[in-house]
């Protein structure tokens, strides 16, 4: 941490006293910590200008990776930086190619890369201009190669990507026709079934009649009762064959619906390979015009070669007749520019005490460069350190997994860092969603979101207030109170939408309070998108009052919450997206899921802007409960 702040004193106190305790062997620390302690002991030597002690330092870290031929390398090239700084030129030129000899047969460019630097930087000291030429091209060589090396990486990331689509998508496919053949299966499973039981059915009714004939013989007694018996067993056996006749339809029905599922599958077959077929020939026949397109080509370069041989003899007959006629010219120019040397002359001089102020003033502009690249490099390390802070302090995705129900959290920001952020908790059984606007975007935004983050942990999760209005009403006294408002004059704060929900009973009893911010809810058995404003104050605002509202929400109501960022964005025409499209877009992609919604209403929003770039900070939460 000192040694990234440059405070070299202070890192070296930190570092001697590791070594320390690894003398004493108070720790065990393995041995590539070691080596990092070493190097970092001498790149602080080396940044308080203590060289000897740095080389000390380096050495023995070389000593200790000798089985480890990129990290020696990389050590050669602190070494030969040291050598550099402190004024000895041989030395330094020597060390660095030690490590170029190494990181070249590894093939290391990134080692490589700042080796090829300092031999740059050496023979530019040395006033080796084309040595240093030399080294700055293989320099740029290198980092060339290298952003090839990502850009392919990247291509070839795309790549594996797009296959792993297709592969899944086969899968898809497969697993499709394999759960179709199963869900066929048992259909013909159950028709089978079926026909069994009705094979048995017809049995049993067959022995049924028999036993029926049994009875009539022994019932010879009571003629009228076996008349009624025999009109029975005539009607149990009409039934019994009209049972049989049915199932023998069904049995002739299923072979067919089989045999016409075959033939269906036989066809798609057949259409495939003919798709394949025409693709087959499609591709052949552009070749084939590709080669004709050639062959033209070739006859009109021809032509031109032709063309241009007779236009070069008769430039030759023209330039003869001209350097004839240029010559006598030149007779009488010479004594004219015998005349003008005298004053080129004392003119070259004046050009050349101008051409010395212009490389003076070229240096003091180089010398200024160098300092404004330094100053941006170390804004965008601060500013890359702020997203870390703020990414840090976000929800994390499985606590956003956990507490909210199907959702979707579309979060755009204008910069690298955001003014725009959504918080969320969970007190006891009631569950806590915030969606906040700051002023600003970039940096001043980024700090006022963590300070906004901090007040609703202080006033929800640690003082446990429910009340959504106030929230917000504490949450302004806590902005005003640490920005000092009133006294300075300040006008800054943040807009934003705030709800409470707890479910009872089937449904979910919700508590809304919004500052300047609406929500918007959908109930699934209405066609009517419902906006409910917030209030009309800012947080930031002075005596601001804030209202509430109370929601009863059923299973499958969705309600969405933004910023201003989404409806503001304008496009290349200087035209906003506007509220009442953003309210007509969400009322059209009701009836699909969340993970697509997003998707839609990101895609919409990119459609809107075209080649205009972001003007605010975006973030879209949608819930479905």
């Amino acid at each position: 941490m000192y040694q990234r702040k440059k405070d070299a004193p202070g890192a070296l106190s930190y570092f001697n006293l590791s070594t320390e305790f690894t003398q004493q062997k108070i720790t065990k620390l393995p041995q590539s910590n070691k080596i990092t302690l070493l190097v970092n002991t001498g790149v602080a030597y080396t940044n308080i200008e203590s060289f000897s002690k740095a080389k000390k330092y380096f050495r023995q870290a070389l000593r200790m990776t000798e089985p480890q031929e990129i990290k020696q390398a990389e050590i050669y090239n602190y070494l030969g930086a040291n050598y550099y700084l402190s004024g000895n030129n041989p030395q330094a030129l020597n060390v660095v190619e030690k490590a170029i000899e190494i990181a070249s047969s590894k093939k290391a460019w990134s080692i490589l890369l700042i080796s090829y630097d300092l031999l740059s930087r050496i023979y530019k000291a040395e006033e080796n201009k084309k040595r240093a030429r030399d080294y700055q091209n293989k320099y740029l060589e290198v980092e060339k190669k290298l952003e090839q090396e990502k850009q392919q990486l990247k291509r070839a990331a795309s790549q594996n990507l797009k296959l792993m689509e297709q592969q899944e998508a086969r899968i898809k496919r497969v697993l499709a026709e394999q759960r179709q053949l199963k869900e066929l299966k048992d259909s013909q499973e159950k028709q089978k079934k079926d026909l069994e039981l009705k094979n048995n059915l017809v049995k049993l009714q067959t022995k049924e009649l028999a036993l029926l004939k049994k009875a009539q013989e022994l019932s010879l007694a009571n003629a009228q009762r076996t008349q009624l018996e025999k009109v029975r067993q005539k009607q149990a056996l009409l039934i019994s064959q009209g049972k049989l006749r049915e199932a023998n339809l069904a049995k002739a029905k299923t072979q067919a619906a089989l045999e016409l599922e075959r033939k269906e599958a036989e066809k798609k077959l057949q259409a495939k390979e003919n798709q394949k077929q025409m693709a087959l020939l499609t591709s052949q026949k552009k070749l084939q015009q590709q080669e004709i397109t050639r062959q033209k080509e070739r006859a009109k370069f021809a032509v031109g070669i032709i063309i241009s041989v007779v236009c070069i003899l008769g430039l030759v007959v023209f330039m003869l007749f001209i350097t004839n006629r240029n010559r006598r010219k030149l007779k009488k120019q010479k004594a004219q520019i015998e005349e003008q040397n005298f004053e080129i002359t004392s003119q070259n001089e004046e050009l050349h005490q101008q051409q010395e102020e212009i490389m003076a003033q070229r240096d003091n502009i180089e010398k200024k460069n160098t300092q404004l690249n330094a100053q941006h490099h170390h804004i965008q390390q601060s500013i890359k350190a702020a997203l870390t802070i703020q990414r840090a302090v976000l929800p994390t995705i499985k606590k956003v997994n956990d507490l909210l129900p199907e959702h979707f959290i579309l979060y755009r920001p204008k910069d690298v860092v955001s003014g725009d952020f959504y918080w969320l908790v969970k007190v006891e059984n009631r569950t806590t969603l915030a969606v906040v606007d700051c002023t600003g975007h970039g940096v001043p935004g980024a700090f006022m979101a963590v300070m906004g983050n901090s007040s609703l942990n202080s006033i929800v999760r640690d003082n446990k207030v429910k009340e959504p209005a106030t929230i917000l009403t504490l949450l302004n006294e806590e902005i005003e109170m640490l920005l000092s408002q009133k006294e300075k004059g300040y006008k800054n704060g943040m807009d934003m939408a705030i709800i409470t929900w707890e479910e009872k009973q089937n449904q979910i009893e919700m508590v809304f309070a919004g500052a300047k911010r609406p929500l918007y809810l959908f109930a699934h058995n209405s066609n009517e998108l419902q906006h409910i404003k917030g209030s009309r104050h800012s947080i930031g605002s002075i005596s601001p009052v804030f209202t509430q509202n109370h929601l009863t929400l059923n299973k499958g109501d969705t309600i969405y919450l933004c910023s201003d960022g989404y409806c503001d964005q304008n496009n290349v025409n200087r035209k906003k997206f506007g509220s009442k499209r953003f309210e007509k877009l969400l009322s059209e992609c009701q009836d699909q899921k969340m993970e697509k919604q997003k998707e839609v209403i990101d895609q919409a929003l990119s459609d809107h802007m075209g080649e205009a770039s972001q003007r605010d900070d975006v973030i879209v939460v949608g819930l479905r409960f």
